[in-house]
């Protein structure tokens, strides 16, 4: 059989799949979708599914892998001048991702989404000396946590809003308002 038509075949499946746990999730939490119900929306046998999957749980985990791989490529570029927490220009091509995401990312950081895979799209943006500058300033590390989920739920819960409201504002205004919150705090405006 022809390679090339075997893995458009896997693509669709994949795809198919992952188009029916999207839809399955904006309704209810992973723990309450089956295999059978995953298979029957995707119109895909069990057993095809058990060729690419263990189970839902495995399904989902590697869906947030290849979107924070995805990300990652997507907003990766070289920057010098990181001088902030978080960088600006990474958090405006995030949210630009999300947007041409919309649904998935609904999904992903909604409420039936996993709460680590937050903190990962987070982490992706964050700038990589952030832990050496806390080191540096020897501030508490709990203290450094407790700011650090705070910071992570806000901007979460911007970009979720952001998306919910169907994109109205730019990407570069949602960032800048990340940005200033984190930097300046909420009183600031």
């Amino acid at each position: 059989m022809d390679e090339s038509k075997t893995d458009r075949r896997i693509k669709y499946t994949k795809h198919s799949l992952k188009n029916s746990l999207i839809e399955l999730l904006k309704e209810q939490p992973i723990s309450k979708v089956s295999v059978s119900l995953l298979c029957k929306t995707a119109d895909v046998n069990r057993t095809t599914f058990y060729s690419h999957y263990t189970d839902q749980f495995d399904m989902l985990n590697q869906v947030e892998q290849e979107v924070l791989k995805n990300m990652e490529n997507y907003i990766t570029e070289p920057n010098k001048n990181q001088q902030s927490v978080l960088d600006m220009r990474r958090i405006e091509r995030l949210i630009e991702y999300a947007g041409k995401n919309t649904d998935l990312f609904q999904v992903l950081l909604g409420e039936n989404g996993n709460r680590n895979f937050q903190q990962n799209v987070i982490e992706l943006v964050s700038n990589p000396t952030i832990s050496d500058k806390n080191k540096a300033r020897n501030t508490d590390v709990r203290l450094f946590e407790y700011l650090r989920r705070f910071s992570v739920t806000g901007c979460i819960s911007i970009i979720q809003k952001w998306l919910e409201d169907g994109q109205i504002e730019s990407p570069q205004y949602i960032s800048n308002i990340i940005l200033h919150i984190l930097q300046h705090g909420v009183e600031s405006f």
